[in-house]
């Protein structure tokens, strides 16, 4: 049975991949560090603002990733594939841990959006190549269909969010916690 381990390699120059991607997620990791923490003293500090709070967080959430995946496009050269892409689905997904219907509607278009300038982007430099691989190159017909299943997600989070609630307000309402009663 052959076992699969990783290795600690320092960072050199045939490796492949170049530092300038190392700086981009340390930069990116601490200006997420210390937005989130900024944002959270401002709960702290003005928790009567924390409905715009949680749209700035989500926003700076969304352009994170966006310029994660840009910045991966761009410095591997490999076009609109990236599994970073993901992030956006899984953004979305987790807009609903806030609770609130309008946000995940919000995040589920920042996202989109976000997708799309990647998706933009990365055909723009994919095909700036001398010859583009195929397979660094992101068909329309996979941009439709991960746009669509970004957009379903949303609409799954939001209906599950509006109709969890229902439920909390029949419940509350009715002792029995049926509709019914």
């Amino acid at each position: 049975m052959k076992h699969s381990s990783y290795q600690f390699t320092p960072l050199s120059a045939a490796s492949p991949t170049p530092w300038r991607y190392h700086v981009v997620i340390a930069a990116m990791v601490l200006i997420w560090s210390v937005g989130a923490w900024s944002l959270r003293r401002l709960y702290d500090v003005y928790p009567q603002h924390a409905l715009p709070l949680h749209y700035l967080w989500a926003t700076m959430e969304v352009v994170l990733v966006t310029v994660l995946v840009v910045a991966t496009a761009i410095l591997f050269h490999d076009g609109a594939k990236t599994p970073l892409a993901l992030v956006f689905l899984a953004l979305t997904a987790g807009s609903v841990l806030r609770f609130r219907s309008d946000l995940v509607n919000y995040v589920t278009a920042a996202c989109l959006t976000g997708y799309v300038v990647h998706f933009v982007s990365g055909s723009v430099i994919g095909w700036q190549q001398e010859r583009p691989l195929p397979e660094h190159l992101t068909s329309w017909h996979e941009a439709v269909i991960f746009s669509l299943s970004l957009l379903m997600i949303g609409f799954v989070q939001y209906m599950a969010l509006k109709r969890s609630r229902r439920a909390a307000l029949t419940s509350s309402t009715h002792p029995s916690g049926s509709r019914n009663a």
